[in-house]
């Protein structure tokens, strides 16, 4: 068998998948194309947040748009998609792109549900003031009734109050809680890190309604979660042509990805790719190790990695070091787009540009035998139920959409007096169960705090720290 250059297997497969837009950019997408449909595959973008979603410990409504979102792509889920029993295709959204002033498509993943915990979906909603995004998040399993809450304090800058009883251990940050009509601040604790999972510390979630708390849980590792897609740049005829589809055949290297990730708490989502300008950093962009840094918020994927390196005492100032180069030098920068990526690889200095090389083609990573996520051929019966999943989330997300746009949120108080308000709500489509799920192993359980999970023969040595008051 002819064994072809990466960059033609790349190519190949985006032809082999791909229409030509009239302007000469490769595009990914399949079934019921026009060619008066164009459109451009994106090597930088936002996240999606069923794949990875931001921590933020000061919520805040986020960015109003002024343009209204168009309506959803019509997607049809790709030809390959991950081996196990609880993977699900989450449908895409739009989100809106600065530098183009106008929206771009979020392309949807493939998702191995975390244990325990459902999807509930973001959505779009009109305002006296324009449109804006109210986040998705993974709710506990067991949820029917969402509480809402008014805004919880500012967070207390809060020192571990012993040390770690081994470099296996991270410190999860605390939270108020909601206990007898007020809040009370509950101490963070520490957290023994395993090899394959993600810890995300209790938050809280803004929404229209109100605020909502999302207990810590565990997450699958970002390699093991399931499948990105690339991010799309449509034309308007995109949204309005009758019987459009698309299907995204370009995937995001999770593996490479990590190296140029991003967060920007005011639209709540992790970015990846070329953000290095410092124009970006005015605009609300930090990098991972920034963010994770300034406690404002909690980086679980740049935490796990931090940890898997903890041996490495020159690790986290390596990672900046790389940052300040990438910024002051373009040329270290990854590509924009998958046409100017496709151009990178056919240099003659690909070989020491692999660390750029964001995206690949799905095609391509099917024949590929390592790492721990396998692909396989999605068939018939598989992509109707997907097909119906998906049809099932959206409905979902005008039910959450309805629900909270039609109640006034709570007021920013902590006066005995505010109240907490309920609200009903069905099932997610989208729900995995506790425990394992095809695995061989079994999500960890919950932290316990380490005052009273000291291992044995291992002091717990206290740290001066100032005290925290139980409540407010």
């Amino acid at each position: 068998m002819k064994h072809l250059h990466p960059t033609l297997m790349l190519a190949s497969a985006v032809t082999a998948f791909a229409v030509v837009c009239a302007a000469g950019q490769p595009a990914a997408a399949q079934s019921h194309i026009s060619a008066d449909v164009q459109f451009e595959v994106l090597t930088r973008g936002p996240v999606h947040e069923a794949f990875a979603g931001a921590v933020s410990f000061e919520p805040q409504p986020s960015v109003v748009i002024g343009k209204a979102p168009p309506y959803p792509i019509q997607e049809t889920t790709p030809d390959y998609w991950p081996a196990g029993e609880n993977v699900v295709w989450i449908p895409g959204y739009s989100a809106w792109d600065d530098d183009q002033e106008d929206y771009i498509w979020i392309s949807g993943v493939w998702r191995d549900v975390p244990p325990g915990r459902q999807w509930i979906s973001g959505y779009w909603a009109n305002t006296s003031a324009g449109h804006q995004w109210t986040n998705g998040y993974w709710a506990d399993v067991e949820t029917t009734d969402f509480v809402y809450l008014p805004q919880p304090p500012q967070v207390i800058d809060e020192q571990p109050r012993m040390v770690a009883p081994s470099p296996d251990y991270i410190w999860s940050p605390g939270s108020w809680v909601w206990r007898y009509n007020r809040y009370a601040w509950r101490p963070g604790n520490w957290v023994r890190m395993q090899p394959n999972w993600d810890w995300v510390p209790a938050h809280y979630m803004w929404t229209p309604r109100g605020y909502v708390f999302v207990e810590g849980y565990w997450d699958y590792s970002v390699d093991r979660r399931g499948v990105l897609f690339a991010p799309v740049r449509f034309n308007s005829l995109a949204y309005i042509r009758p019987g459009f589809s698309y299907s995204p055949v370009t995937i995001i290297n999770v593996d490479v990805f990590s190296d140029h990730l991003f967060m920007r708490p005011r639209y709540s989502h992790y970015y990846f790719g070329d953000y290095y300008e410092d124009r970006y950093r005015t605009v609300g962009f930090l990098p991972a190790y920034s963010y994770h840094q300034s406690r404002r918020g909690y980086d679980p994927i740049y935490a796990h990695a931090r940890w898997r390196h903890r041996h490495d005492p020159g690790w986290e100032r390596q990672f900046e070091v790389s940052f300040s180069y990438r910024r002051d030098n373009p040329a270290a920068r990854p590509p924009r787009t998958l046409s100017a990526q496709i151009h990178l690889t056919s240099s003659s200095g690909y070989s020491n540009q692999k660390g750029l090389v964001v995206a690949r083609s799905l095609e391509e990573a099917s024949r590929s035998q390592g790492g721990p996520i396998r692909l396989q051929r999605v068939d018939p019966q598989v992509r109707k139920v997907q097909a119906t999943r998906s049809q099932d989330v959206r409905q979902y997300q005008a039910q959450r959409r309805a629900l909270e746009t039609a109640a006034q949120a709570p007021e920013a108080s902590a006066s005995p007096s505010v109240t907490r308000t309920t609200a009903a709500m069905p099932a997610s489509p989208i729900a995995g169960k506790r425990g394992t799920v095809g695995r061989t192993i079994s999500p960890p359980d919950s932290p316990t705090d380490i005052r009273r999970a000291v291992p044995p023969g291992q002091p717990a040595t206290r740290q001066p720290t100032k005290a925290a008051p139980s409540e407010i």
